[in-house]
């Protein structure tokens, strides 16, 4: 019930009581009399009926339709109304209302109530109600009346008939809604170039029945061209009345436009056939970023309900996935309407509201095309040149500004056609078929492993174990220890071994990160245990990892950092040091996505500002300004130790520039080298039941060093160490981005 109403029933309540307490000294009853012929003992009873119960039904029943809680409106009705009335059908007048409506929700007043002028037993309430709705707005529907009628045992309830909807449905008048669609406006990427547009045609066949020259000839023809099987054309034939144009099928734009000359030919002399043309969603290169740009579909079933109340129905065209499916409302606008009220006969007795349409805007993306094209390049030529071990099952990339979260690639292994999963695809049937065959293969392409994929860490996890240690005052910069090729606790019984087993000799916090030494790392993981056993998974979580980024565009992951509380909650498993220990290095209870990697280091290089990663660049029409215009969005300042942070920087930038940098060897000779570029190498074990697999292959790189740009995360399935797998893609893509090459 609104507020309004709330406040006004008990007023009304009490007034009316005092005034039937009084009315042996009233000279006038209640309300105003009705002028009627009704004996004056009716008159007298209707005085001295319960008012508050009365309102408290009328009020049971309004709050009802407010919360679309039919059940409760039908248990109202009086019992002579729904012994002859079946909840089924009363339920679906509602329904049917509320979608003819595309009802939002319902705010009622009630003015004022009085007695029946003819029947001692009822009462009449007059109200107004407004109706807040999606397509055509809010309106006031005023003097509404309703009866209540008092059963033998003293309740009240709800005479019930059509004209409780809508007055004029009393006499069998319905709804009307009448809609204006405004189309679906593009998307582009950041340089203007069309990753969706409306420019795709599918040719329609057209014919009438009894004009078919030749119906056998006519549905062999159409079965090659339109991929419809005869029976089922035959079966709509033959149910369409003979003198109606029919829809019998549609061509695709490409297989027309090869074979145009023989298929007009052929369904002239066949079937007396015209064409017609109707606009399709296209994606011009359908494999560059499907996991961003998305494709749309016919609703399905289970939805129908709900969009009809937003003016959708089963041949609406609706985002499905990426961009088209979170940025749908943008891209398709919103459909105007005219609601009326119109008799059986067709005529139209009121019109209730109109509202014209909000027009559809196209949506840019930040996605740099050039350098999104080259990155899958990159790594689909590592997969088809056997540089990657057959059994990695994919891989994923993403090329982000530290600075804005803006992201200019985002790609994963394997890809599809967007074009193929289109309702009308804009391809020949032998290509739609290879592209189709495509979506089932056991690597998951529709996957997008960037945002979704959740992996161990590895290596490229020991900055935050780094930063933990020394931002917390465990550690002091100057901290040193020997990292010889393994580490041990005896009296624990635990042993873990460095992946160089000679070790590193003496490190200190300039040359941990370089050298990546395991031992160091599991000295501090089991140092920062001792202090405090949730202080670790706490900096992983504050610099992003086992979070959602906030993305929105697309669908995204959290994965999780453990701590002892969710481990003994998710698993009954009480956490010891040793875990600590395997998180220090990134194993253990880590599961992180590579955006939430590429976002932490951009953390490192912009200095402690945690951002957002995002997609969208703007939206509006073309040539206006625009309804929406990306800013970054900082989501936390880490505040970090200046101290610490600026040793971090200097570690990793050493990672590809020193002698004992773990990506030496695939940064050596590059050009980069003159920029500086900084990251980290990791080799993440996979620790699957069920197989001997290769270890994750990770890089996460930064340039330049003075003044970062870009960060870019590679991250490559079952594929060996990082060094030697994914270093190499980040260092080809990085050369690309500076020098083109």
């Amino acid at each position: 019930m609104s507020q309004g109403c709330r406040r006004f029933l008990p007023c009304l309540t009490l007034l009316l009581a005092l005034l039937a307490a009084c009315s042996s000294l009233a000279d006038e009853p209640l309300l105003p009399r009705p002028q009627t012929d009704a004996p004056a003992a009716a008159i007298s009873n209707s005085l001295a009926l319960d008012y508050d119960a009365a309102q408290q039904t009328l009020a049971g029943y309004l709050d009802a339709w407010q919360d679309a809680d039919y059940i409760a409106m039908y248990a109202l009705l009086a019992p002579s109304v729904s012994d002859n009335l079946p909840f089924t059908t009363f339920r679906n007048q509602y329904l049917d209302t509320a979608r003819a409506l595309t009802l939002q929700s319902i705010e009622y007043q009630l003015l004022a109530m009085a007695p029946h002028e003819t029947r001692a037993d009822a009462l009449v309430a007059l109200y107004s109600a407004t109706f807040h709705t999606n397509l055509v707005g809010s309106f006031s529907d005023d003097e509404r009346n309703l009866t209540l009628v008092r059963a033998a045992d003293g309740r009240w309830d709800i005479e019930w008939r059509p004209g409780l909807i809508f007055a004029e449905m009393d006499d069998g008048a319905s709804l009307q809604l009448l809609t204006s669609d405004t189309g679906r406006l593009n998307i582009y990427a950041r340089d203007g170039s069309p990753l969706a547009d409306q420019s795709g045609a599918r040719v329609l066949v057209n014919l009438v029945p009894q004009r078919i020259p030749d119906l056998e000839n006519c549905l062999a023809a159409l079965t090659l061209i339109t991929d419809r099987d005869v029976e089922s054309m035959r079966a709509q034939i033959t149910r369409t009345p003979a003198d109606w144009l029919l829809e019998i099928g549609s061509i695709a734009s490409q297989l027309y436009i090869n074979k145009q000359a023989a298929i007009d030919e052929t369904l002239a002399s066949d079937c007396a056939a015209t064409l017609s043309s109707q606009s399709t969603r296209r994606y011009p290169n359908g494999r560059l970023a499907p996991h961003i740009v998305g494709y749309i579909g016919l609703p399905r079933v289970d939805e129908l309900d709900e969009l009809a109340l937003r003016g959708l129905d089963a041949d609406s065209i609706v985002g499905r996935l990426g961009v088209e499916a979170s940025w749908d409302e943008t891209l398709r606008g919103q459909a105007g309407g005219e609601l009326r009220i119109v008799s059986a006969a067709g005529k139209t007795l009121r019109t209730l509201s109109a509202q014209g349409p909000t027009p559809a805007q196209s949506v840019w993306l930040t996605i740099q095309p050039d350098v999104q094209s080259y990155v899958r390049q990159v790594l689909h030529h590592a997969y088809e040149s056997g540089s990657i071990d057959e059994g990695s099952a994919g891989a994923a990339a993403i090329v982000m500004d530290v600075n804005s979260g803006a992201i200019h690639a985002l790609v994963s292994y394997p890809d599809f056609d967007l074009n193929a999963l289109t309702p009308d695809p804009n391809l020949d049937s032998e290509t739609l078929a290879a592209a189709l065959d495509e979506l089932r293969d056991p690597r998951r392409p529709e996957f997008n492993r960037v945002t979704q994929g959740v992996y161990p860490a590895g290596s490229i996890f020991k900055p935050v174990t780094y930063i933990a240690a020394l931002d917390s005052g465990l550690y002091s910069l100057d901290r040193t220890y020997f990292c010889s090729g393994s580490w041990s606790r005896p009296q624990e019984g635990i042993v873990r071994t460095d992946w160089l087993p000679e070790g590193h000799n003496w490190v200190s916090t300039y040359t941990a990160i370089p050298q990546s030494c395991n031992p160091y790392f599991y000295e501090s993981g089991f140092d920062l245990n001792q202090a405090d056993p949730f202080r670790l998974p706490e900096y992983a979580r504050r610099l992003g990892l086992g979070n959602e980024t906030g993305i929105s565009a697309i669908g995204e992951t959290a994965g999780a950092i453990g701590d002892p509380n969710t481990v003994r909650s998710q698993r009954g498993y009480v956490w010891t040091f040793s875990d600590a220990v395997s998180m220090a290095i990134g194993q253990g209870f880590v599961s992180i996505t590579p955006l939430q990697i590429a976002r932490m280091y951009a953390v490192f290089a912009n200095g402690g500002k945690l951002l957002q990663p995002q997609l969208v660049w703007k939206s509006g029409l073309p040539g206006d300004e625009p309804s929406y215009q990306m800013e970054p969005n900082v989501q936390a300042d880490l505040a970090i130790k200046p101290a610490v942070l600026e040793r971090l920087q200097y570690s990793l930038c050493d990672v590809a520039d020193v002698w004992y940098g773990t990506a030496l060897r695939a940064f050596s000779g590059s050009p980069l080298l003159a920029l500086g570029v900084c990251g980290k190498t990791g080799t993440a074990q996979d620790l699957r039941p069920g197989g001997d697999w290769l270890p994750h292959a990770w890089f996460v790189g930064y340039a330049p060093a003075d003044g970062p740009e870009i960060v870019v995360a590679v991250m490559v399935e079952n594929s060996g160490e990082g060094s030697v797998v994914a270093a190499p893609l980040v260092r080809k893509i990085l050369e690309y981005y500076y020098f083109g090459r």
